[in-house]
């Protein structure tokens, strides 16, 4: 998947307010996801969140960051390490493992939500795939953007440094490496778990049908 490829959906039909209330989207960074989830939640007129309002709370949206006000107020005492982006503590330690574990609450506290609301919703993030166990998205409703790494490091990179100077291009070919192959190996791992487990799903659905 460093080049681009087409889009793929899975489960769609099952969206919907009682059971699968929520659909995921996921993708690398820089694949799109903001774009296309601002258009789907004006389609469907459902809220649309992002899991990086949990870790960058003061850039995310009003709608995102309502979310995470009510989610804190189940959980205050995180509320510092989501105002300092669960900051490393020392050399040792750092917040990695707490932010993966209230990721998956937060993803919970969202189901919850628009579950009582009778209210779909969107939620998008890299957490869905890197720091989520793959069985939380497994028959979920979920669309994968498959905008090519090469692609979408080039736009992180544009993003990043607005004004390219050949002195950033150790910090840029570090982050490649450290975050963008991962992302992509983990990605496909998840995408190739889910398909193998759901078409099993499927057939299994048909047979009982």
């Amino acid at each position: 998947m460093l080049h681009s490829v087409s889009d793929s959906y899975h489960g769609l039909e099952r969206w919907n307010e009682n059971t699968y209330p929520l659909l995921f989207v996921m993708g690398l960074s820089g694949a799109g996801k903001t774009t296309i989830c601002t258009a789907l939640s004006v389609q469907y007129k459902c809220p649309y969140i992002s899991l990086d309002a949990l870790r960058f709370y003061d850039s995310a949206s009003p709608e995102s960051r309502q979310a995470v006000d009510e989610f804190l107020l189940l959980y205050p005492h995180i509320a510092a390490s989501v105002t300092t982006h669960w900051a490393r503590q020392d050399f040792f330690h750092s917040n990695e493992r707490a932010y993966a574990k209230y990721t998956r609450l937060f993803i919970a506290f969202l189901r919850d939500r628009a579950a009582q609301e009778q209210q779909r919703y969107i939620v998008e993030g890299i957490q869905l795939f890197v720091r989520q166990p793959k069985e939380t998205l497994l028959n979920q409703p979920k669309i994968i953007l498959g905008t090519g790494g090469l692609k979408c490091f080039y736009r992180a990179a544009k993003r990043t440094y607005p004004k390219m100077h050949f002195r950033f291009f150790p910090d840029l070919i570090r982050r490649f490496f450290r975050y963008y192959v991962i992302q992509l190996i983990r990605l496909n791992y998840y995408i190739d778990f889910w398909e193998r487990k759901e078409f099993t799903f499927q057939i299994t659905r048909t047979d009982s049908q």
